[in-house]
């Protein structure tokens, strides 16, 4: 179906249209996004107005309301791969394709959800969001290389804010056919992140450039000037800078950690297995991570072969 088609269609057909087609996500989040937005459709919510689904937001559970964001997501990351795989896109489809998609992107920033007193606020970036994200920094300056390794650290190996300040090179290691990061987190426990050979790449790149010793993350001076290892501080500012040109003008640094954990549990990366990565002690921490809640209509136990 081309994007002329697909953009005159009703708001709910596309989510669900596009939630059916999201080979990211699992067969039962694709059951919990479809069933938020025949919910939201039964109760009258105008799914295009952002004013309507800002109030809707307040009126559901925390997990219905992110549901219901991911849905919009979904949709934004399949106009993205449409305009992506044409292969002569005519400059007013993109165009249209890309005004669509700053619409979705308007209308999943006016879902809040509601907040416990004292409770902080978490944010997950779409897929789309995330590769804004990564490509936003100037990799042909050395701060924009600086800032894109930066990133990648974050949403790419789950790296918390001070681990990210002290990983080294020498934690950068080759294992097999896979580069990983070897790293010393909360407790002094070990753990190591496998990480894809994209990344892989742009570290490689990076230590060309850089210092192929003492810390990956470094500070800059005036004539591009190499200074040691680059603070908390400053990765917290990086983070708010290129989030700003996303349209999420307090991203945090936790946050990308949230998404990269995320983006595992929707392709289907075992919990076990990401709790690890993410250096928790249990599951039940790395359950808060996730945009996911208890599901009652649906449960493990219905698939065990009782008869």
């Amino acid at each position: 179906m081309n994007l002329p088609v697909l953009l005159s269609q009703n708001p709910a057909q596309r989510y669900l249209d596009a939630i059916e087609r999201n080979p990211n996500l699992l067969p039962t989040t694709k059951r919990q996004y479809a069933r938020t937005v025949e919910r939201a459709v039964r109760d009258g919510v105008n799914m295009s107005d952002p004013l309507a689904l800002r109030d809707y937001g307040q009126t559901v559970s925390v997990s219905a309301a992110l549901y219901l964001r991911g849905a919009i997501a979904s949709w934004a990351d399949r106009l993205q791969l449409m305009i992506e795989s044409q292969v002569q896109p005519s400059p007013e489809s993109v165009a249209e394709a890309q005004a669509a998609i700053m619409r979705l992107n308007a209308l999943s920033r006016a879902i809040r959800t509601r907040q416990q007193s004292g409770e902080k606020a978490h944010l997950w970036l779409s897929s789309y969001e995330t590769h804004r994200l990564l490509i936003a920094p100037d990799p042909t300056t050395l701060q924009g290389m600086r800032d894109k390794v930066c990133i990648a650290l974050l949403v790419g190996a789950g790296l918390r804010r001070n681990e990210a300040t002290k990983v080294t090179w020498a934690q950068f290691l080759r294992q097999g056919d896979r580069w990983v990061l070897s790293v010393l987190g909360k407790g002094a426990k070990n753990r190591v992140i496998p990480i894809a050979d994209e990344m892989a790449q742009l570290l490689l790149s990076w230590q060309r450039i850089s210092d192929s010793e003492g810390r990956i993350l470094r500070r800059l001076f005036k004539g591009d000037r190499l200074g040691d290892s680059l603070g908390s501080t400053s990765i917290y500012n990086i983070v708010q800078r290129y989030g700003n040109l996303i349209g999420h003008d307090n991203l945090q640094p936790h946050d990308l950690r949230r998404t990269y954990a995320q983006i595992g549990y929707e392709s289907a990366i075992p919990l076990t297995q990401i709790s690890k990565l993410l250096g928790h002690s249990s599951l039940a921490v790395t359950q808060t991570y996730l945009n996911i809640d208890l599901n009652l209509e649906e449960t493990i136990s219905d698939f065990v072969p009782f008869s």
